[in-house]
């Protein structure tokens, strides 16, 4: 059997085929995953990873200092490729790793965009990291119309792109992957971007290559079953109604789907899909799992993030923590406190 620490030598090796991991230049695809078909998800078994290549897109929305290149995904199962662009911000000392940060409902927007999120930008760069933004061009939670892929599968698209932002922006720094959780290269996203993060872990296998994950504000994917039926007993869970009509087309269904109808028939598919209930993958023994909710959050988010935690901690993960920003809406990054508590879960160590 292929340990994880054999599997992590083996993208090394890949990575050393394709770039000769000795400066900046990527593949301008990344492919991964089981091979053979496209069997629903189900406990047991890790999804497939798709294709990126690189595109000469330019982003209007570039932060100001910063590179950024535009990236193009395919899934498999799907119809569209899904654009995108990750921004980049290089370390201003010494490097000691990567970050990569996600952001909320479809991805569309970077979540260090400016004003006090940009000081955090600098702080993690006075710290050594390498900060990378991927920021999604169309919405990556959206199937098409009548083609149920769920939200597990359309995760492919982030996971996809964390594994390549692994190999062209961490491999070449030659960082040597620590035993004590230290980033390295780790992942962080609020609100749907904490499902982006955590989706890499339940459902894509990536702990190999990830020191730590940082989900704020969510994930909110963790228990759609819970979420969508609304049932007394169940607040810390409830979506709103334009959250259950977003939730419905990741099942390419855009006119008052079961989501939204709160149907009970419905509760396998999105078991399937969930976070908590759907991966193959919960014994994280060298990945640092943090949560943080703002202690403000009313958008049941928190039920799904303990429920995550639960899960982890029984299935042998090793380091799973979770704490409440105080003062702290859903968007965790919003306030002095979820930036400071973002920062030291990045610079924390076992």
């Amino acid at each position: 059997m292929t340990t994880k620490i054999g599997r992590l030598r083996l993208v090394t090796m890949v990575c050393m085929l394709l770039t000769g991991c000795g400066g900046p230049t990527a593949p301008a695809a990344v492919t991964g995953g089981p091979a053979g078909g496209n069997p629903p998800p189900s406990p047991g078994f890790t999804l497939t990873l798709g294709t990126l290549r690189m595109t000469s897109g330019q982003d209007a929305l570039c932060p100001p200092g910063q590179v950024c290149q535009g990236i193009e995904v395919s899934c498999p199962g799907m119809i569209r490729t899904i654009p995108g662009f990750v921004a980049v911000a290089n370390p201003a000392t010494t490097p000691r790793g990567v970050v990569v940060f996600t952001t909320g409902s479809g991805g569309e927007n970077y979540a260090l965009g400016g004003g006090d999120r940009d000081t955090l930008l600098q702080q993690l760069r006075a710290d050594g990291f390498r900060v990378v933004q991927l920021r999604w061009d169309a919405n990556w939670l959206e199937a098409d119309r009548g083609a149920d892929a769920g939200t597990a599968r359309l995760a492919c698209r982030p996971a996809t792109a964390f594994k390549w932002i692994h190999a062209t922006h961490f491999l070449p720094l030659g960082i040597a992957q620590s035993p004590n959780g230290r980033c390295g290269f780790c992942i962080t996203g609020n609100s749907g971007g904490a499902s982006q993060v955590s989706y890499a872990l339940s459902h894509y296998g990536l702990d190999d290559i990830l020191d730590a994950v940082i989900p704020t504000g969510g994930p909110p994917h963790g228990a759609l079953t819970k979420a969508c039926l609304r049932r007394p007993g169940e607040e810390r869970y409830w979506f709103a109604d334009d959250t259950r009509q977003f939730i419905d087309r990741g099942f390419g269904i855009y006119d008052d789907g079961p989501c939204f109808r709160s149907d009970p028939a419905f509760s396998a598919r999105w078991d399937q899909e969930s976070i908590v209930t759907g991966g193959s993958d919960y014994a994280h023994q060298t990945t640092r799992i943090h949560f943080i909710v703002g202690e403000l959050d009313r958008s049941g988010v928190l039920g799904p993030a303990e429920d995550y935690a639960a899960r982890l901690r029984a299935s042998g993960s090793t380091w799973v923590s979770m704490e409440i920003a105080a003062g702290t809406p859903h968007g965790v990054l919003g306030s002095a406190v979820g930036r400071n508590a973002v920062r030291a879960a990045l610079l924390t160590t076992r």
